[in-house]
């Protein structure tokens, strides 16, 4: 097409737009509509021509970036490539006009890929908005490539079996791809990523290619950015492309960022399961306590600030948030949450807070973030600290940030249970003490998908808690090969259960199910099982399905890493040739059992060439595990039962102020006196006025500010349950000397604070050790005045 040509088709377009705007106005009048839809039609349309013309900028900035390194120095000093700022990171031009010339054959196999793994999962994500029957219709990744700002390759602190390295990738291209769903045309074009990218090779081998796979993933979310074309083009306005940038992105998460990652296999002389299954190195668990001199995004007609924060705290495609905190630039979340990890090192947590918006009219006030750098969090163990935020005038938040290392030791669980109940009233997306990592390998002798003797196509669910995962499917095979790993968080391995179902993705029949105790892995040494055939349920005679399971306690302890090629890799395979799964024999030398819990199977003799599998745990040790287990069982149906049982007897009290109950423990772990505020019963009226009380409390003789400690305020509350942690450091010894002194104060907004009750503990008097929960009287302030 001419340039004479283009002028006159823009031109056109020009008028016609102008020409349309007009008979809307004219139609608002005819019609009689109210003139508030015009204004709000005008303010529409500038928001949406502003934001437009920012996308456009960001790209031209981003599209030369990735045509011309050297016009790198013309852009933000945060879009600089990392080898700019890091010495460790090299230059890699000799790889882009590598990627140059390969591009066009990296274009094929990129389509190919779309339309044969990427399709299924967008189309999934996408039907959780409603929008169904999705498929590409054209996929052209256009003439320019991505680029790699920088290469970092990692020399300390790997295996001697792997090379690591990270691959800082721009991608601005000119790339158009169409797609249709629920009778709907739309698509993208000008795509932009930047991320970081990690590709680990493992494991090295001796002979061609000398690499036996990869592993392909991004540490973090990468920064995304794109037009939208056909109907899509409609919804591109703040707000309304956030659809389609999240399907984008959590399609990404899901396949390619931390803790999911692409695997590739090179080599069919090493097992499948050293690249498709890795255990995380270990768990991040980020306490959120609270905020001090956030930004007031809301004012009101006095001219007084405020804001409504809350927070989004991102690790690798993990994202939590947190409940929003009304009226305050001194908000207290005591919100805790926990993320997996791979490898911490190269990983960020980010925290981004936000002013919540309740009329919803305009996206949230955004009040500064954060970020840390995972490999120091690990370095360090444990950190309390205040971090200040980042693009804002003020503000700063308090973090307690912990890195759990994976063990074997059984005794673990309790240390971990008892962190768990110390966290109990923190507001948390689920806690955790250990973590299982399932192998599928394969299935024997599946029933057939229907009576018309049609071979299935199987795929397997699992299901641990509210966590669920799915294998690939496997078309028409009675003997499905799926050489797949998957990782849950695990809150109570004595109590928790894993189900398995075999199903027919096809007509989404169960082919076979199995249930699992995962306490049984206790019983194991060191906690694992190896390519184990287990007897389907409500399946085939002789159906089967081929495991490898393993278990591991998080702890604060450091671990020494004994793996020779992964962490993934079962010990009785290490260093032994490879052979194939193990054929279960048709003599059903696993029982059955009930639905409730499907024993670990008899282990039949190895075959020739099979990996000799490891010995049953020694009777005294087996001894020593039941018996812990059995504690461990007892102590937490004791626990809950202690948890349920919360009605006093004389719920005002002797001197008729009401009752509090507390629980009084010291934790080892966090070496500091918890207090769990839960609830207070029968508090007395304020003359005609309920109260609106918080908890406050001193470690005596100490009444400094900085040794008070206090709950939220509930608003006309006589019977206010809080669930709140409160905590003091110090020593156990230094504890059991002091006294606590605990004040229910009522807070009225033009009338003085009057205290409505208060009463000392002696921290001498209580078992701190095994923790006590009671209620305690509340008594009148005067008799404490001396």
């Amino acid at each position: 097409m001419s340039e004479s040509d283009s002028s006159a088709l823009q031109l056109v377009g020009m008028f016609a737009r102008r020409a349309a705007a007009l008979v809307g106005i004219y139609a608002v009048g005819y019609l009689g509509f109210s003139p508030a839809w015009l204004v709000g039609g005008v303010i529409l349309s500038v928001m949406r021509e502003k934001w437009k013309r920012e996308k456009s900028t960001k790209r031209e900035v981003s599209r030369a970036m990735a045509l011309n390194s050297e016009q790198l120095t013309l852009a933000k000093l945060q879009d600089l490539p990392s080898w700019v700022h890091f010495p460790d990171v090299e230059r890699a031009e000799w790889l882009n006009k590598m990627l140059k010339q390969m591009w066009p054959f990296v274009g094929d196999y990129v389509k190919d890929l779309l339309k044969t793994q990427w399709e299924a999962s967008l189309a999934a994500t996408m039907a959780g908005y409603k929008l169904n029957n999705f498929k590409f219709e054209k996929i052209f990744l256009g003439d320019i490539p991505p680029r790699v700002g920088g290469v970092k390759v990692y020399t300390d602190n790997i295996q001697r079996s792997e090379m690591i390295m990270d691959l800082e990738i721009f991608y601005a291209g000119d790339s158009r791809i169409e797609c249709s769903f629920s009778r709907m045309s739309a698509g993208i074009k000008d795509f932009t990523l930047h991320g970081v990218m990690r590709i680990v090779y493992k494991p090295l081998i001796k002979t061609m290619p000398l690499v036996g796979g990869m592993q392909v993933f991004f540490l973090n979310n990468p920064d995304i950015d794109f037009n939208m074309l056909g109907v899509a083009d409609v919804l591109d306005m703040p707000g309304l492309s956030g659809i389609l940038r999240n399907v984008i992105l959590d399609t990404i998460g899901g396949m390619m960022v931390l803790p999911n990652k692409w695997p590739i296999v090179l080599s069919d002389q090493i097992p499948t399961k050293l690249v498709t299954a890795s255990q995380p190195k270990g768990v991040l668990r980020v306490r959120l306590i609270e905020g001090r001199d956030l930004m007031k995004k809301d004012r009101n007609v006095f001219g007084q600030g405020r804001s409504d924060p809350y927070a989004l705290i991102y690790i690798g495609s993990k994202q939590f948030k947190t409940k929003y905190i009304q009226d305050t630039v001194d908000p207290v979340w005591n919100y805790v949450c926990e993320a997996p990890l791979l490898r911490p090192d190269g990983v960020r947590a980010r925290i981004d807070l936000w002013d919540w918006d309740a009329s919803k009219l305009d996206k949230d006030d955004f009040l500064g973030r954060c970020s840390l750098d995972v490999a120091d969090i690990v370095a360090a163990g444990s950190q309390d600290i205040w971090v200040p935020l980042e693009q804002a005038r003020s503000g700063r938040i308090h973090l307690q940030l912990d890195w759990l290392n994976l063990s074997t030791r059984v005794a673990d669980i309790k240390e971990q249970l008892n962190e768990i109940e110390d966290l109990s009233a923190f507001d948390h997306s689920g806690l955790n003490s250990s973590v299982l990592t399932v192998f599928i390998d394969s299935a024997t002798k599946l029933p057939m998908a229907s009576r018309a003797a049609a071979e299935p196509n199987p795929l397997v669910r699992l299901t641990l808690g509210s966590q669920k995962e799915e294998t690939s499917c496997k078309y028409r095979t009675l003997d499905p090969v799926w050489e797949e790993g998957f990782s849950f968080l695990v809150t109570n391995p004595l109590t928790q259960t894993l189900t398995l179902e075999v199903m027919d993705s096809t007509t989404d029949r169960r082919l076979g199910h199995l249930q699992m105790e995962v306490k049984d892995l206790l019983r194991e040494t060191k906690l694992e099982v190896h390519e184990n055939p287990y007897q389907l349920k409500d399946s085939g005679p002789i159906s089967k399905v081929i495991l490898s399971m393993q278990l591991r306690i998080l702890t604060h302890d450091k671990v020494e890493n004994t793996d020779d090629l992964d962490a993934s890799l079962p010990s009785a395979l290490k260093n032994q040739p490879v052979a194939p799964a193990p054929t279960p024999s048709g003599d059903g030398n696993t029982t059955g059992g009930g639905d409730a819990a499907a024993p670990s199977p008899a282990r039949p003799e190895p075959a020739a060439g099979e990996p000799a599998r490891p010995e049953p745990v020694p009777a005294q040790t087996r001894e020593a595990v039941e018996s812990l287990i059995q504690n461990l069982s007892g102590d937490a149906a004791t626990t809950e039962s202690g948890l349920r049982q919360r009605k006093p007897e004389n719920p005002a009290g002797k001197y008729r102020l009401g009752r509090v109950e507390l629980t009084l423990r010291y934790s080892e772990t966090r070496g500091a006196l918890v207090i769990v505020v839960h609830k207070i019963s029968s508090l007395p009226m304020q003359g005609d006025d309920i109260p609106d009380p918080y908890v406050k409390t001193y470690l005596l003789p100490d009444r400094s500010e900085d040794n008070k400690r206090k709950t939220r305020m509930l608003k006309d509350q006589c019977d206010p349950v809080y669930d709140e942690t409160l905590e003091y450091s110090g020593r156990l010894n230094e504890m059991r000397i002091r006294r606590l002194e605990v004040m229910v104060v009522s807070k009225k907004t033009f009338a003085r604070n009057p205290t409505l009750g208060m009463l000392h503990i002696d921290m001498s008097e209580m078992d701190l050790t095994s923790g006590v929960t009671r209620w305690f009287d509340l008594e009148p302030e005067d008799r404490f005045d001396s």
